[in-house]
């Protein structure tokens, strides 16, 4: 019964396949600006903008919040052991205390079915010359799909490389029922990544975390077509990317993973920490032999990656039905499909 030996591979196929599927019937979006929040609500949904710090205020289905704070570009992680050689250009550079300033926030209502906010912002270290022009995007469509494109462009002298690029958020505790399609069962890195096997996983919030013994970043799991997160009565959202993504959820936030010098300095918080990431730097080898290697490392250089997030009952549908559409809509081609 030990098991010796597996190996995985993708077919090369994509689906010849037409869907001829009935368009749902959705009610036009209501749009309400006042005291510099736009409120946005469709048929079962709920989404509250600030339009002066461009940033998601709420977002609820049925009734049901979904968020706690909204997602920001997040470019540090928890320092591991690896890191010790990147570490000290990460935080000349002030990497670890960026700060956002908001240039200007619009939006639009187009045809009554979706609505489009822009938000132009500045992210950059203080007193340092140097900086990122972002463009954060976001469509919330009458079926309760919310798109959010992000496009960064770096301006002056600034690192080799970054820790991550992608979105943050806080989510309420009760959504701690995690699946996903991707790799798993453990956690993967792009670098680290052949011990694990492309399929459809579950695991509590609280089961994501790798527990090494010296706090760092941890939890990731790789190549992921899409993900949700649920609470006990199955209400919750389905999130996917173009076509992949990383995600990573942890009761503890990136700060006190980063700080924390042992277990017992890490402190649950009331929230969960969601991270969605378009791409992370390598691990390496670097506590005991060479760098990141080539191929794995995050170049300082323009970036554009977008996520599209769907609120959802397992009542009425699951993760999978959503993501086909999700990917369906989005993706510029089908992956293929992988076969052990």
């Amino acid at each position: 019964g030990h098991e010796i030996a597996w190996a995985q591979f993708e077919l090369s196929v994509t689906s010849s396949v037409e869907r001829n599927e009935v368009p749902s019937i959705y009610h036009p979006l209501t749009c309400q600006e006042r005291n510099n929040k736009l409120l946005v609500q469709g048929e079962e949904f709920q989404v509250e903008f600030d339009l002066v710090y461009g940033t998601l205020d709420s977002w609820s289905y049925r009734g049901i919040n979904l968020l706690e704070e909204g997602a920001k570009l997040q470019l540090w992680r928890a320092l591991i052991d690896n890191d010790h050689r990147s570490a000290a250009e990460w935080k000349q550079y002030g990497l670890h205390w960026l700060q956002h300033r908001v240039d200007g926030v619009e939006w639009q209502q187009e045809a009554g079915d979706k609505v489009v906010i822009t938000s132009s912002l500045r992210i950059a270290p203080p007193i340092l010359f140097w900086g990122i022009r972002v463009t954060y995007t976001y469509t919330i469509h009458s079926n309760g799909e919310l798109s959010i494109d992000v496009k960064g462009c770096p301006e002056g002298n600034g690192p080799s490389t970054f820790p991550r690029i992608g979105l943050q958020m806080k989510l309420p505790v009760y959504l701690d029922d995690v699946s996903w399609y991707g790799q798993g069962p453990g956690e993967a890195y792009s670098d680290s990544r052949q011990a694990n096997r492309i399929g459809v996983y579950t695991k509590k919030v609280e089961e994501l975390y790798t527990p090494y013994i010296y706090p760092q970043e941890n939890g990731n799991r790789h190549e992921v077509r899409w993900v949700s997160l649920t609470n006990s009565g199955g209400m919750g959202f389905v999130a996917a990317g173009e076509p992949t993504l990383d995600f990573s959820a942890h009761y503890y936030t990136t700060e006190n993973l980063d700080q924390a010098q042992h277990t017992y300095d890490l402190i649950k918080q009331d929230f969960i920490t969601f991270n969605l990431d378009h791409q992370q730097h390598g691990l390496g080898s670097a506590s005991c032999g060479p760098d990141v290697t080539e191929p794995y490392r995050l170049e300082n250089k323009d970036f554009q990656f977008a996520v599209h997030l769907k609120p959802f009952s397992t009542d009425e549908n699951s993760q999978v039905e959503i993501s086909k559409s999700l990917r369906a809509k989005h993706s510029k081609k089908e992956s293929s499909i992988p076969v052990v």
